[in-house]
């Protein structure tokens, strides 16, 4: 796994995942764990927690500030991938799930196999899968990577390349690279703080944007107020996160 070590909502679920590579390394002594990430401000009692726990098995290996060195080590060791934010949630949010997880493509983009969360920007990601990638709850966790340790060499070669060839599909032939370089321009020009004409260009736009496809009632931040757009709205993954949207649906 590769994330910040936070808890609350988008937590990237480590103490989940410590219990689940507890229950596999009883019966796969074979297999260790990789936690990599930095802390995030104000989690050092979060942080302890985790530390605790991966304590309880030397084959969990902790990297806590983690090098780009360090990643590409865990990286290159691993056969599976998993992106579990939201596993165990009591809430029905799309708040907490991850958006889109470029964490995951980079892993997938190494041929490492793919285990997420049912709920999120990851499912779409490995929909296109020819085989299940998905789970729902520890259980789930520990039985679909139990699954795919248990195939045999040609069958995981096979998996691989279909990975890689997807995690392609999105990074390469999608222009993936250069449309998310765009979310940091608009009209020509760069998208920073201090520049309002242009934010409420932005927000401008955005505004017919939602007009055009989305039928609720949204409301838009606006310099000195809100912009309204009465019209009945259902959210996206996306729209729900949008920083300074409020929804006014009755």
């Amino acid at each position: 796994m590769d994330g910040r070590f936070f808890e609350g909502t988008q937590s990237k679920q480590h103490l989940e995942a410590i219990e689940a590579f507890n229950r596999i390394s009883k019966i796969r002594k074979d297999v260790k764990s990789y936690l990599c990430g930095f802390m995030a401000t104000g989690q050092e009692r979060y942080l302890e927690e985790v530390m605790k726990a991966a304590q309880s098995n030397k084959n969990v290996i902790l990297r806590v500030g983690a090098t780009n060195a360090e990643i590409e080590e865990a990286c290159q060791d691993s056969l599976i991938i998993w992106s579990i934010t939201g596993l165990r949630s009591a809430s029905e949010s799309s708040a907490d799930a991850e958006h889109f997880e470029i964490g995951l493509l980079e892993g997938m983009s190494r041929e490492i196999i793919p285990i997420v969360v049912d709920k999120g920007g990851p499912v779409e990601i490995v929909e296109a899968l020819s085989f299940n990638s998905t789970i729902s709850s520890v259980d789930g966790l520990v039985a679909s990577t139990l699954s795919n340790l248990g195939n045999d060499d040609q069958t995981l070669r096979g998996m691989r390349t279909e990975v890689i060839d997807l995690a392609n599909t999105f990074l390469n032939e999608s222009g993936f690279e250069s449309n998310f370089k765009s979310l940091f321009s608009i009209l020509g020009m760069k998208l920073a703080p201090g520049k309002e004409i242009l934010w409420q260009k932005y927000v401008l736009l955005m505004k017919r944007i939602e007009l055009e496809h989305c039928k609720s009632e949204f409301i838009l931040p606006y310099f000195g107020g809100y912009l309204e757009v009465p019209q009945t709205v259902r959210l996206t993954t996306f729209d729900a996160h949008v920083h300074g949207v409020r929804r006014t649906v009755e």
